[in-house]
């Protein structure tokens, strides 16, 4: 649904869902709602979508999590050398069916720390960078800590709009240590087709998001500055088709 001028972002709006705006700010934003008919309908709409992600199951029962160990440290595997975005490079962290690197105490960010999985229709994969993706799908992620953390998943869609797919809270939430742990909610994909970034936090404590999806939308070139946190960054392609 087209925005127009001097009304709400849609951060604005899923901040106001998410109850992480400032009371002030939540104020004038209610305010508005109560006399744009265009903004309620943008709102509900996206209180809509809310409802169905927190409510879509896990897409697959995942392999039975492993006890936390240590693996032997290597080299973080790229895909190519790099992906443009926006003239700038992020380099695209390697995940799929080789052995993941446990996130270690002391931890280097690329460390393929970070999974996913894609449910299309009937039909479960696990997913690798550059996946290609359709509208409808579901996607989970999994994590590989060697100590608990605080975890968190955004996005940056083909249309530069930030979105916070983990968790349905305004901070980063608590994820067990241990090898390929899903998180416990799954996301369903929009309809906005095109390159999606994504990136995968793990915080030493339940920092605020919501500086970070602000970021995001003004910087959309950068990875959210999530000072003290490692980051996985996975690549989409999100097409058309059944």
């Amino acid at each position: 649904m087209s925005r127009r001028e001097g009304c709400l972002s849609d951060l604005q709006l899923d901040l106001l869902l998410g109850r992480a705006l400032a009371a002030g700010e939540e104020g004038a934003v209610r305010e508005h709602l109560a006399t744009c008919p265009a903004c309620t309908a943008r709102y509900d709409a996206l209180h809509a979508d809310r409802e169905a992600f927190q409510a879509a199951p896990p897409p697959l029962e995942l392999r039975t999590p492993e006890p936390p160990r240590r693996l032997v440290p290597r080299r973080a595997a790229w895909l190519g050398t790099a992906l443009a975005l926006a003239a700038s490079v992020v380099l695209v962290v390697l995940v799929g069916k080789q052995p993941r690197e446990v996130l270690e105490e002391g931890r280097t960010k690329g460390a393929g720390w970070s999974g996913f999985y894609v449910r299309h229709q009937d039909a479960v994969r696990e997913g690798g960078p550059g996946e290609v993706v359709r509208p409808g799908d579901a996607l989970q992620f999994t994590t590989s800590l060697s100590a608990p953390g605080y975890v968190a998943v955004l996005s940056l869609d083909g249309a530069r709009r930030a979105s916070l797919y983990y968790p349905a809270e305004p901070t980063a939430a608590f994820q067990p240590a241990g090898e390929d742990v899903p998180l416990p909610l799954s996301t369903v994909l929009d309809g906005t087709l095109g390159t999606e970034i994504v990136y995968v936090l793990a915080c030493p404590a339940p920092i605020p998001l919501e500086p970070l999806l602000s970021a995001l939308e003004r910087e959309p070139s950068r990875p959210p500055p999530a000072e003290g946190c490692d980051v996985d960054v996975v690549a989409l392609d999100k097409q058309e088709g059944p």
